[in-house]
């Protein structure tokens, strides 16, 4: 592994924490990603690299079991703009240029998300979520169709204000 960049750029110090593109694995051969830290020493100094690797399969099916929408697509690309998460397997290790700069921002908890209306690859409406995930150079991108998200906010809407005329019953009936 002494040949791999993010070996090198931990062991001379110039990062504390390293998380690849896509790379061919040199044990199994499939496609992964590294992430890596350095290992000290109780004096501060580097002694060595710790670092795990993560089939590309793996990070997919980690994806398929988050529960945001019934038909929310997720992708990721790395530093190079090159797709490492993509839900058609097609489009992995493809280079897409991203669109942020005539997006809408949406802030939400202190954090940035860019928003972006598009058109699936089925040929749907969709709002595209999108920002730079922190400690990498990864950009990760969530894919609603915008006739499910305008349904699951109305849902939402509709939950708070019912909890509201809740809130507005019991103060009425405290005051009774």
């Amino acid at each position: 592994v002494t040949d791999r960049e993010y070996f090198q750029k931990i062991i001379s110090g110039k990062t504390s924490f390293y998380v690849s593109g896509i790379l061919e694995s040199k044990h199994s051969g499939k496609s992964v990603l590294i992430f890596a830290r350095p290992v000290l020493n109780d004096s501060n100094i580097i002694i060595g690299v710790l670092f795990a690797t993560c089939p590309i399969e793996n990070l997919a099916e980690f994806f398929d079991g988050i529960k945001i929408a019934k038909e929310k697509k997720f992708a990721i690309q790395d530093s190079q703009k090159k797709l490492i998460q993509h839900y058609d397997k097609k489009w992995i290790n493809w280079v897409y240029s991203p669109w942020k700069y005539s997006d809408k921002k949406l802030k939400v908890a202190d954090q940035t998300f860019y928003i972006k209306e598009s058109i699936s690859t089925a040929g749907e409406a969709v709002y595209i979520f999108y920002r730079k995930i922190e400690s990498t150079s990864w950009i990760i991108s969530l894919s609603v169709p915008i006739a499910e998200f305008d349904q699951i906010r109305k849902t939402q809407d509709s939950y708070h204000n019912f909890i509201i005329e809740v809130i507005r019953w019991e103060a009425l009936l405290a005051i009774l």
